[in-house]
């Protein structure tokens, strides 16, 4: 079972405050990302599933203004003949719509798009690669990895009854959760109620892409799946909810029980008190320390091991940006400066996305706060790139909240408008504190 990637933060939504489905944001988000294109190619992968997915998705983007038009692949032209002869122009509003991979096994097609890809990705084109099942996702990536890679954006339309199915090959999935192709994990946990969940970082990520309560219509949950899903709605489940992903779903909302201590020795930050990290090794110990109970001696520890050689790139940015945290608490600014600063170098293009939004996160912050403008505008623009591949509202809010803080001290109109967007994805989908600290700033750009 694969270790969890021990977010420093793991924000889960709260449905009751959720006033639109997320397919909304999904669909808004990539009808925005097309309509800005004037000349540019466009290609992204739609992982559709679920009872009217396919239709919402023609409806939702029809309605912004974009014209999608049919053109399924097949065995006898895997490329359509509509793609291949397409000319656009700078107003072009067309988007192919190419399927066709769910009904019989979709190898040869895939192959013939990887070698055609230029095509599919030429000026003043838009494609939709659409994925409806887990094992045409898994072709995909098996028989056309150039093509996998290319995508320029991955897009979630995830609808209630989503089929249940056999999840593609264990070695696949982690070679996924190394890369970050964070779309591709939550449509794998969306499409795998019945079995065991695989991470708890995963089913994070679907909760976080707006779509747990999707795990529903029909299709018969996991007790652990089940388990988290009752958490994510505000309940505490029975004893029939077990195992040491769940145990860790459990502390991160703040329950642990003595049972499932034993389950978290690789995972700190799930523990509620660092007393009970005695049985952690010493890099482990050495974070939950930080996170639970800083102080000069531990600060003191935690720095000497996270400029040694040997963490992994996950583990070494989240001892630092502890570091940071704990540097900051005892009003160090330099060196807090100097820890966030690590943790970005560590995380930034190897580390999970959510985990190197993090790092960036703070720094661009920092450097906002330092008035350190010109490399405070490239971290917030990398924020941009890195919402986009974690595929979440709440990221998307997080960066636009960077962008405005940024711009505030400089230009309050523009700073206005970024953080009224702000509260307004924030409270949508279910994250209150963080819509009311984005008011804030629209009353202070008022």
């Amino acid at each position: 079972m694969p270790r969890p990637t021990r977010m420093l933060q793991d924000p889960w939504s709260q449905p009751d405050a959720i006033q639109r489905p997320a397919i909304d944001f999904h669909l808004e988000q990539l009808a925005a990302w097309l309509l800005r294109a004037g000349a540019e190619p466009r290609l992204t992968l739609v992982l559709c599933a679920g009872k009217g997915a396919r239709a919402r998705f023609f409806e939702g983007l029809s309605a912004y203004g974009v014209r999608v038009v049919h053109t399924p692949s097949t065995d006898e032209r895997p490329l359509p003949a509509e793609i291949l002869g397409h000319q656009g122009d700078h107003y072009n509003d067309r988007l192919f719509f190419m399927d066709g991979f769910a009904d019989r096994d979709p190898a040869r097609q895939f192959e013939t798009l990887d070698g055609q890809r230029s095509v599919l990705a030429k000026q003043a084109t838009w494609v939709a690669v659409v994925v409806e099942n887990l094992r045409a996702l898994e072709r995909l990536a098996t028989f056309a990895p150039n093509l996998f890679k290319a995508f320029h954006r991955r897009t979630l339309v995830l609808a209630a009854g989503a089929p249940d199915e056999p999840r593609p090959n264990d070695q696949l999935v982690e070679r996924w959760r190394q890369d970050g192709w964070v779309a591709e994990l939550a449509f794998v946990e969306a499409l795998s109620a019945s079995r065991p969940a695989e991470s708890y970082d995963d089913f994070g990520r679907l909760v976080r892409a707006g779509f747990a309560g999707n795990l529903v219509g029909g299709q018969s949950l996991h007790p652990e799946r089940a388990g988290l899903l009752a958490l994510w709605r505000g309940r505490v489940p029975g004893p029939e909810a077990a195992g040491p992903l769940f145990a860790a779903g459990l502390a991160r909302h703040g329950v642990l029980t003595e049972e499932a201590l034993a389950a978290l020795r690789d995972d700190p930050l799930s523990w509620v008190a660092a007393d009970r990290a005695a049985g952690l090794d010493e890099t482990h110990r050495a974070l939950a320390e930080l996170v639970h109970r800083p102080s000069p001696k531990a600060i003191a520890a935690a720095s000497a091991l996270a400029a040694s050689a040997g963490l992994s790139d996950d583990l070494a940015a989240e001892l630092w940006l502890a570091l940071g945290a704990a540097q900051a608490q005892a009003g160090e600014l330099d060196a807090t400066v100097a820890a966030v600063q690590a943790a970005r170098l560590r995380a930034d293009g190897r580390a999970a996305p959510e985990l190197a939004f993090e790092a960036v996160d703070k720094h661009a912050r920092l450097l906002t706060f330092l008035g350190e403008r010109p490399e405070g505008q490239r971290a917030v623009e990398r924020l941009a790139e890195l919402a986009v591949q974690c595929v979440s509202p709440w990221y998307t809010a997080r960066h636009l909240a960077a962008r405005a803080a940024f711009t505030e001290p400089l230009d309050r109109r523009r700073a206005l408008a970024d953080y009224q967007a702000a509260a307004t994805l924030f409270a949508r989908h279910g994250w209150p504190a963080d819509a009311a600290d984005a008011q804030a700033g629209v009353e202070r750009c008022q």
